[in-house]
């Protein structure tokens, strides 16, 4: 994980140039996307560690919304053009916790994501139950993909 942050980091240098005489102009544009399913509480108990998953085909993807959700689909993606990404923030021992899509951003070669994750601060109330917050989106774009995620603590004062 640490080297796609640093290839995203070093690419971003690379592409936004260095200097006062610079011309180079960065191609970067946001990426629609779209959510297909979040949660925190996987029909399947599938508690575990965190997990980023991309996914190119529907039996894939179906097979693993089956394991989130009891929700059924029936449109299918269009994997020609689409794909489908699975953010999981692993198992936590209490409630408050999530995941947000910052931004997506199309680089021309790859795209790169930035999630937000979210955790509660210690003067938030939470429930004392076992949670394994997931997203679901799908995004209009089959170029390869990179992930930055930043952590953040919510103060509930």
């Amino acid at each position: 994980m640490k080297t796609i942050l640093c290839s995203a980091f070093v690419t971003a240098i690379l592409l936004t140039g260095c200097g006062e005489g610079s011309t180079t102009t960065s191609q970067v544009s946001a990426v629609d996307y779209s959510i297909i399913d979040s949660g925190d509480y996987p029909i399947n108990a599938l508690y575990s560690n965190r997990k980023i998953e991309v996914f190119h085909d529907q039996d894939s993807l179906d097979q693993s919304l089956a394991a989130y959700t009891s929700y059924i689909f029936e449109s299918t993606i269009d994997f020609a053009s689409k794909q489908v990404i699975l953010f999981n923030m692993g198992t936590r021992t209490n409630g408050g916790f999530n995941i947000s899509i910052e931004s997506i951003e199309d680089n021309r070669d790859y795209l790169n994501v930035k999630v937000l994750l979210e955790e509660p601060g210690s003067n938030c109330g939470t429930a004392q139950v076992i949670t394994s917050p997931y997203l679901f989106i799908e995004v209009n774009s089959t170029v390869e993909v990179t992930f930055e995620e930043k952590f953040i603590k919510v103060n509930c004062d």
